[in-house]
């Protein structure tokens, strides 16, 4: 499984309160890891969504191929959920990162 380089795509919509955001945003990411990569041979993805501050709404999507292993998977989203955003922030509509593992639009 090739991880790397890892091409991300970011949001960059303002946030008033990104520690509260973050404090949202990191525990759902970790739930959908873990149940994305207990996934099985015909399909590891899971979605969600979760309050934010200020009445915003997180939705959180993230997809792995079904031909890696859990720790594979598990391991692969790990990398993209703590791969630090480039500065400046290009303008985006925050597709999903992508890696070299993608394959016909599925992730990891």
């Amino acid at each position: 499984m090739e991880a790397s380089p890892l091409f991300a795509f970011y949001n960059t919509g303002d946030v008033s309160d990104v520690e509260a955001f973050n404090n949202m945003l990191l525990p759902l990411l970790n739930i959908l890891r873990n149940r994305t990569a207990s996934g099985n041979s015909s399909h590891k993805f899971a979605l969600q969504s979760a309050p934010a501050p200020n009445f915003q709404t997180i939705y959180a999507f993230l997809e792995c191929t079904p031909d890696l292993s859990k720790l594979e998977c598990n391991s692969c989203l790990q990398q993209v959920q703590i791969e630090p955003p480039p500065s400046p922030l290009p303008p985006s509509p925050s597709p999903p990162p992508l890696v070299p593992s993608a394959v016909k639009d599925k992730i990891c």
